[in-house]
């Protein structure tokens, strides 16, 4: 594959967020990573969660906001990179006026078909 276009990503809406996959190993021949981008509604914020066998990084492209590892609270803005290791309680929140979008990439590759597989539904059914 190589590259993938926007128009080709896998959409998610869920409330307060947009997410969007573009690397994923069912799609493409990158086995061991899954990759894209997250966009928090203002005020909004991810569910605080950990992944126990993938380690995470974010790299915030713009807006502001706070991540959070193990309780540990640590401002975001454009330009600023944030890992989460395998286990590690994270959450990110927009506390900005304007969206907080970030690139995302796990890897080892986790199970995001909770996300896709709806996404694709809601695509094929024209909604």
């Amino acid at each position: 594959m190589g590259l993938v276009k926007e128009n080709q990503a896998i959409v998610a809406n869920v409330p307060g967020r947009k997410i969007k996959f573009y690397i994923m190993p069912d799609e493409c021949d990158v086995k061991n990573f899954v990759a894209g981008t997250t966009e928090i509604h203002p005020g909004s914020q991810l569910p605080e969660h950990a992944h126990e066998e993938a380690e995470e990084i974010m790299f915030f492209i713009s807006g502001k906001g706070e991540a959070v590892l193990d309780g540990e609270v640590k401002l975001i803005n454009a330009g600023d990179f944030f890992s989460a290791p395998a286990g590690g309680t994270h959450t990110v929140r927009n506390t900005g006026k304007k969206p907080l979008l970030f690139c995302y990439i796990f890897s080892p590759a986790i199970d995001i078909s909770i996300y896709t597989d709806e996404a694709k539904r809601l695509k094929g059914s024209g909604k």
